[in-house]
């Protein structure tokens, strides 16, 4: 079942209600400024595989994320750990194989502040780890790391001066090695400041 517009929807439409509960919002902007914060989010991934004839894949799989990261008003910098999700796929002749993979990121976020409401962008470099195995490969199991590169988009809502709303679009470029042109991953999550 395709999950993430349903999951993002949600996420986006539970901001202004969240919103109204944050007590001391036109000051979170200043106590965020110059401050460490951690995060963690939940959502989906969707796998894009490109055409494969002659083989079903099931790409939409779940998606986690642990950040950590440092405000500086219009930017911040993060570092994090994500788990891209675990597929599925199913050859013509019956045959299986699974990949799953996780990566490490270093991300610049360039943000608008608007108030409580931050819309950003991000870049960075990743460090992806990807597992294959199943009879659709031999049985083997074989591990690709991959340096490359992802983008996103999204959206904070801070709730106070210690606590964050977000939900975020992120494309992860997987590399030729697995015929992979990139995962999809929607996710919504929360972050405290330190």
């Amino acid at each position: 079942m395709n999950t993430y517009p349903l999951t993002l929807a949600a996420a986006l439409a539970a901001f202004p209600v969240l919103g109204w509960a944050g007590r001391d919002i036109e000051r979170a902007d200043d106590a965020w400024n110059g401050r460490p914060y951690m995060g963690a989010s939940w959502g989906t991934s969707r796998w894009d595989f490109g055409f494969q004839p002659g083989l079903s894949t099931h790409p939409d799989t779940q998606a986690q994320r642990l950040w950590l990261g440092y405000d500086a008003r219009l930017v911040a910098v993060e570092i994090g750990w994500v788990r891209l999700g675990q597929v599925l796929q199913v050859a013509g002749d019956g045959r299986q194989g699974e990949l799953l993979a996780r990566a490490l990121s270093a991300d610049f976020i360039f943000k608008l502040p608007l108030g409580p409401v931050e819309p950003f962008v991000k870049v960075g470099p990743t460090w992806s780890r990807t597992d294959v195995r199943g009879a659709l490969f031999d049985s083997r199991i074989e591990e690709y790391s991959l340096r490359e590169a992802k983008v996103g988009v999204g959206l904070n809502l801070k709730l106070g001066s210690h606590a964050m709303l977000r939900a975020e679009y992120e494309r992860y470029t997987m590399g030729e090695q697995l015929g992979l042109g990139a995962v999809n991953v929607y996710t919504v999550g929360a972050a405290f400041r330190f």
